[in-house]
């Protein structure tokens, strides 16, 4: 169906939604040389934790498992600790996907002076740019 067909297909642009940000994570390393090391360990850590949620989701609903893992979670206070890391999980998934938009943000608003005098790494350079996030983030979850 039509129906099925968008649904595959969000769920594979979902999975690999995050390839596209590392050429601009690259860039904003300071040592780009370490690109390779940092992006391996990553995947390998990603891979080891999906690995094991998903032997524990299959080893204790089998078959009944959920395409959503914490559908599957019964119970107030657990389902409660799932949905704040998910919410976690999210919200750092937009503050990296984000750094580059807030880069040249950052700059705009520096150049023009709208933060005052501030210098990279200062207190009003840090708060500038929670401010700057904030925005953003609270921007992107309103338009959702």
């Amino acid at each position: 169906t039509l129906s099925g067909f968008f649904g595959g297909l969000s769920s594979f642009v979902f999975a690999y939604q995050g390839q596209d940000i590392f050429c601009e994570i690259i860039s904003e390393m300071r040592e780009e040389k370490d690109a390779p090391k940092a992006i391996g360990m990553s995947y390998g850590l990603m891979t080891f934790v999906y690995s094991i949620t998903t032997v524990l989701a299959y080893g204790m609903k089998g078959r009944d498992v959920q395409g959503f893992l914490p559908d599957a979670i019964t119970g107030g206070g657990l389902t409660q600790f799932v949905g704040v890391l998910l919410f976690f999980h999210i919200l750092t998934a937009y503050l990296c996907i984000g750094i580059p938009f807030l880069n040249v943000m950052h700059a705009k608003f520096s150049a023009c002076g709208c933060f005052g005098a501030i210098h990279e790494g200062s207190v009003g350079a840090r708060v500038a740019w929670f401010i700057l996030s904030f925005i953003t983030v609270a921007t992107t979850y309103l338009l959702a």
